[in-house]
């Protein structure tokens, strides 16, 4: 029996003895012998519905003379093997730290109380708070979903971001890709500081690093020998420098070995950086330190991923495109000649 059960059995002694052989905490019909003691006294049946909450989370009562059941603690542990916890109010539920995600079932036995626009993405509100209009009542917001929501892979370096929004690096930095101001390895995740607690996004070439930060600005560090950092210089940057020229409407972000490709918010594909396989997708093998458009996907593309030397594009009516070198056929279209102009990987479909 739980602790709350022989507490509300203590509570009544003395004037109903309440046994709870045979009584299940979610059964239709609790049985119960009572009135008098051991076998004394009629026996009792109380039609009970569980209002779809779980067997675990509820536990064995008495009061007012018959067998009753109630919600069992907030923490109280479920018996699946898959770590979830009573809520409370009769369910189990995976705790948001546990299963990294804000599920709309927080307790205060998480980390924090219920999730909150207010708090943004891998908050929720503090302990003892409630959400009100969209604001914590308490006015803070609690950061224990601190792990991490983004990752990237770069030449022999990598990228995280966490869910309070800051961007970490480590590995080699001979270029300046960790983005720390030096240029000197990191074995453990080093905190890009000058991105402070906005980053969304982050992609990662072979030495150099792009990240697109909240307010869909982006930012990129490292090796720009080839202008893939899209600053309009060749200049190595140790230091995140913004990609001006996209303004605040990047929405996406694909970093290949020496060139780079961002999605705006109204469809259209820019990419910049080294281009001798025509990676670019403008029609031309010549680099480009400044983003250029890659005109022939008009404004349907949605997302896009970047190569060694190729560039591949998802357009709204779910076409691929690719464009670039095609030596080894990664390009798709059946040929191994390169492209610098999109062209559709027709066998996956899509409209022309």
């Amino acid at each position: 029996m739980s602790r709350r059960g022989l507490g509300l059995l203590g509570a009544l002694a003395g004037a109903v003895i309440c046994s709870t052989i045979g009584c299940d905490g979610c059964g239709t019909t609790i049985t119960t012998f009572g009135g008098g003691g051991a076998g004394g006294g009629p026996e009792c049946e109380e039609p009970k519905d569980c209002a779809g909450k779980d067997t675990e989370c509820r536990v064995r009562a008495c009061a007012d003379g018959a067998c009753g059941f109630a919600d069992a603690d907030e923490g109280t542990e479920c018996t699946d093997d898959q770590g979830q916890v009573c809520d409370g109010k009769g369910k189990c539920v995976l705790p948001p730290c546990q299963n990294g995600k804000l599920d709309g079932q927080e307790t205060d036995i998480d980390c924090g109380g219920p999730s909150c626009p207010s708090c943004g993405v891998g908050k929720t509100c503090g302990k003892g708070s409630d959400c009100a209009s969209g604001v914590c009542t308490a006015g803070t917001c609690s950061g224990c979903l601190g792990g991490v929501v983004a990752v990237a892979a770069g030449g022999d370096y990598t990228c995280a971001v966490k869910a309070d929004g800051t961007l970490w690096c480590w590995g080699w930095n001979q270029y300046g890709q960790l983005g720390d101001g030096t240029t000197q390895d990191k074995p453990l995740p080093t905190q890009v500081s000058a991105l402070g607690t906005s980053a969304v996004a982050v992609a990662a070439g072979a030495d150099h690093t792009c990240a697109v930060k909240a307010d869909s600005a982006l930012w990129c560090c490292g090796w720009n020998q080839y202008g893939q950092l899209g600053d309009g210089t060749t200049q190595d940057k140790p230091l995140p420098t913004q990609v001006k020229a996209l303004g605040t409407s990047a929405v996406a972000v694909a970093a290949g070995w020496l060139h780079t490709c961002a999605v705006k918010a109204d469809g259209t594909l820019w990419c910049w950086g080294h281009n001798e396989y025509g990676q670019l997708g403008d029609g031309t093998t010549q680099d480009k330190p400044l983003p250029t458009q890659v005109s022939a996907l008009g404004t349907s593309a949605i997302a896009v991923a970047a190569g060694r030397a190729h560039t591949c594009a998802i357009k709204k009516d779910g076409a691929l495109w690719c464009w670039g070198r095609n030596d080894y056929g990664q390009l798709g279209n059946g040929t191994t000649q390169s492209k610098s102009s999109p062209v559709q990987v027709s066998a996956l479909g899509g409209c022309e």
